[in-house]
């Protein structure tokens, strides 16, 4: 029921892209391809802030094959101090978003898409980050404890490539 939860958006925006409200012409068909390649995630940080009712989210997300290279943050007011981003949250180049959210009973969910080749190729990748929220205490002073989610800083997203094919007449 829970991975049921995982797949609907994602059945939904494959659904979507296929469907005509998209504007895709006449002659152009949308074509899924197996897992082509992995997003390289860096800098993985998400944390609550020292003192503050914030949390801070951000990555780096690179793929060799595209040469992408974008940056993706977003800072909460929120407690617990895990910040979330409903997909799609933009990032710092454009056609590149991403979201990480919380599924009851399952975790965490990090999606990446990067749309690209004036819109034409879209690669997109999810990956469970698991449940594994820590604390780090700070021993001076209990007020500047924070949660974090403990997750490696680097790691890789596989994805798959959907292409936007021209019909032949």
């Amino acid at each position: 029921m829970h991975f049921t939860t995982l797949l609907l958006p994602l059945l939904s925006l494959a659904s979507s892209i296929n469907a005509s409200p998209l504007g895709l012409p006449e002659d152009h068909t949308l074509s899924a391809r197996a897992t082509t390649g992995a997003f390289q995630i860096s800098d993985f940080y998400n944390s609550g802030i020292p003192h503050s009712a914030q949390a801070y989210l951000s990555l780096t997300v690179k793929d060799p094959a595209t040469k992408l290279t974008a940056t993706c943050y977003v800072t909460q007011a929120i407690l617990p101090s895990i910040a979330t981003a409903i997909f799609p949250t933009k990032c710092s180049v454009p056609g590149v978003a991403f979201g990480l959210e919380y599924y009851q009973g399952l975790g965490y969910v990090l999606t990446i898409l990067h749309k690209w080749n004036r819109d034409q190729n879209t690669d997109m990748g999810i990956i469970w980050m698991g449940t594994d929220v820590q604390t780090r205490v700070d021993p001076f002073n209990p007020n500047g404890n924070v949660q974090f989610l403990n997750y490696s800083s680097n790691f890789t997203v596989p994805y798959s490539r959907y292409i936007q094919l021209k019909k032949s007449t």
